[in-house]
């Protein structure tokens, strides 16, 4: 199930053509207060369990969630044989052991990322990423760009990645692991996290400084799950001889 919240006004001001003047003359608008502002939800089942006592929704899981994550409870339903994400069963999950879980906490610029449990098993999406604790997860800081091939960069905070959503993702740190997050799962690269590593990104790309080398994060075929919004990403090293100014 999918819920789509917005206001709707009964009456039309500030349109002086015949439409708006007949729209006004509508029983909705005639019976209306000044000023009144209807707030509408719209609710659209994509899969239900006829007849079944056990099948069950998770928006009411949990009542202390802000709107967004109300919202994402209402994407989830159950019964006794399976979990449903959208309009398709989630494989791998058990609805005895399964939750919606909110691992970056409460702030809405993490909306776009469903993350759920089963078990030992997370979630994101609705497609299975493994035994990794999301909570453990940090943003990388971009910086500015370094100089050598690279003058254009456009990521000057994390916040960027969340507001442009250029690159398809968000680049974070797991303990000694590099992890690109998006909305269908996880690119992981154990081991490659350094101290003095830095990242900063381009029009071109997202691009690491490791180990006095530098890496790009491309994409790599094929698809590691049947969801094209996520596109597995590879740690590419740079030769130098070859990169032209980006």
């Amino acid at each position: 199930m999918t819920v789509n919240s917005y206001d709707s006004s009964p009456c039309i001001s500030g349109r002086g053509d015949s439409l708006g003047f007949l729209y006004n003359l509508s029983w909705e608008c005639l019976t209306a207060t000044p000023g009144q502002v209807n707030s509408i939800e719209d609710r659209r089942l994509y899969l239900v369990a006829l007849h079944s006592e056990s099948f069950r929704t998770f928006e009411g899981s949990n009542s202390q969630k802000g709107d967004w994550q109300w919202n994402q409870l209402a994407d989830y339903a159950a019964d006794k044989a399976a979990v449903y994400y959208l309009n398709r069963k989630i494989e791998g999950a058990d609805p005895r052991q399964f939750s919606v879980i909110f691992p970056f906490g409460d702030d809405d610029k993490w909306k776009r990322f469903a993350v759920s449990k089963s078990g030992d098993t997370t979630f994101v999406g609705g497609n299975a990423i493994g035994n990794v604790d999301l909570r453990q997860f940090r943003l990388l800081k971009p910086v500015r760009c370094p100089g050598h091939w690279f003058s254009h960069c456009i990521a000057e905070h994390t916040d960027d990645f969340f507001k442009y959503g250029n690159w398809g993702g968000i680049p974070g740190q797991i303990g000694g692991d590099i992890v690109f997050l998006q909305t269908g799962g996880i690119n992981r690269f154990p081991g490659m996290a350094s101290p003095e590593m830095f990242m900063f990104a381009t029009t071109k790309g997202i691009f690491f400084f490791i180990r006095g080398k530098f890496y790009a994060l491309l994409n790599d075929a094929p698809y590691p799950t049947d969801d094209p919004k996520y596109p597995k990403k590879n740690l590419v090293e740079l030769d130098a001889s070859q990169i032209n100014p980006i």
